[in-house]
């Protein structure tokens, strides 16, 4: 197991992953370069596996969205497993490692089908996300958190509010 303590992390953060076949994120560490990583607010949809984890490493994962896949967190036999926390699983035939603080629903993606995995604001990502990991803006550049925590997923969800257009004579 590697500490990270003099290692660079690498870190994957307000991201749409979706639509490939074989999975979703791959994350490989090696004994003489493991890897160290923080996964943190991220949508990921569809495929054989959301996150397929190999190899000596330190990951940390935190407020992510894992859907429709076979396997939603899986460890290859010799891999370190990652510390999951806050994380919504949804359609996944095996949710593999939930973590901590886990959620499962529907996170109400605006059109999975036309690839738009921003959320609707009656999603059960909207509010419940850890705010400790630091993320202060999500994938379109918007504060976050906007309400009384951050969304899970890469989307903080913005409610807006359309009035009619009155026209004066």
């Amino acid at each position: 197991m590697n500490s990270c303590a003099e290692q660079e992390y690498v870190i994957v953060k307000n991201n749409f992953i979706a639509g490939g076949t074989a999975g979703g994120m791959y994350l490989y560490g090696y004994v003489d370069n493991p890897l160290c990583a923080r996964i943190w607010h991220n949508s990921i949809d569809a495929g054989l596996k959301g996150v397929f984890h190999v190899g000596p490493s330190t990951v940390v994962m935190g407020n992510n969205i894992i859907s429709n896949h076979n396997m939603g967190i899986d460890l290859d036999v010799d891999a370190s497993p990652p510390t999951v926390d806050h994380t919504l699983f949804y359609n996944n035939l095996s949710d593999g490692i939930v973590g901590t603080n886990f959620l499962s629903g529907d996170p109400l993606y605006i059109d999975r089908s036309a690839g738009n995995f921003h959320i609707w604001c009656m999603s059960p990502a909207r509010d419940t996300g850890d705010a400790s990991v630091g993320v202060m803006v999500d994938i379109d550049g918007e504060p976050r958190p906007i309400g009384s925590g951050p969304d899970i997923g890469a989307d903080e969800c913005t409610p807006k509010f359309y009035l009619p257009l009155v026209k004066k004579r």
